[in-house]
């Protein structure tokens, strides 16, 4: 009898060790989110390293968890997006590579934790292509690698708006014969509506919300250069209402607005 009280006693303490411990992570978890979307609507390459630094800290101490790193994958992700430059600083090309290796390993983790985490195999994918536009003679073997990705991340996931959104902007830099722009377009626009879905539905804050406005810039730079200038416009409009500081929206509007003045 005694045993049994003490057993019992064990797993009460135990069970209340596991939540405390759960709490913490989830509030860590929340300060990192917090940091990365302030650094994502201010496009603040430093707030990207702060936030990646709190996913860092939860991966020493949850080794098992996938969460940390898919997060301080997103984090490192965007710190390539700021060091390729965005018109108001230029590229920046030995971090840019850094940080793609960092980006790498980390969702490589993120994927070997937890096999149907869609959103990183899509950043994998990205990611990946990106290394390969740093040295074009890779795509003959890292080439099946970005195909590999986009199949996984799109088949874990299909309902997922990130994984469009990024499956659209690997599309976008591919050469035609791989899909090129009309193939991005379909993925970006798919990404729209599950972005609203998304929005209307309401989600934990501790889930994934990001990419929108960089999505809805990317399907105008689609429009631009198919000419389609008044639906270019109207996209890059719906962007910076969506995020008044992407970066990408701004230049992009800015850049038509200029032309057709000329």
């Amino acid at each position: 009898m005694k045993r049994a009280l003490y057993i019992i006693f064990l797993c009460i303490v135990f069970a209340i060790h596991v939540g405390h411990a759960q709490d913490d992570l989830l509030s860590t978890l929340q300060g990192g989110i917090d940091e990365f979307n302030r650094g994502y609507d201010e496009w603040n390459v430093e707030r990207f390293h702060r936030a990646a630094e709190i996913f860092e800290g939860e991966i020493t101490r949850e080794p098992a968890n996938y969460l940390p790193y898919y997060w301080k994958g997103v984090a490192q992700f965007h710190m390539i997006l700021f060091y390729y430059g965005d018109g108001e600083q230029p590229k920046d090309e030995e971090k840019v590579k850094a940080s793609i290796a960092a980006a790498l390993a980390t969702l490589e983790q993120a994927v070997a934790l937890n096999a149907n985490d869609s959103e990183s195999y899509a950043l994998l994918g990205v990611i990946t292509g990106m290394k390969i536009a740093e040295r074009p003679v890779s795509a003959v073997w890292l080439g099946s690698k970005v195909m590999k990705y986009k199949k996984q991340a799109l088949a874990s996931d299909p309902e997922n708006p990130r994984v469009h959104y990024l499956t659209g902007t690997s599309y976008y830099h591919a050469p035609g014969i791989l899909g090129g722009r009309e193939k991005s377009l379909e993925h970006f626009l798919k990404a729209e509506e599950l972005y609203e879905r998304e929005i209307s539905a309401g989600k934990d804050p501790l889930q994934p919300q990001w990419g929108y406005s960089t999505c809805l810039a990317f399907t105008a730079k689609v429009y631009v250069k198919a000419e389609e200038i008044k639906r270019a416009e109207a996209y890059y409009a719906k962007a910076l209402r969506v995020n008044p500081n992407d970066k990408l929206a701004q230049k992009g509007l800015a850049d038509l607005q200029e032309m057709q003045r000329k």
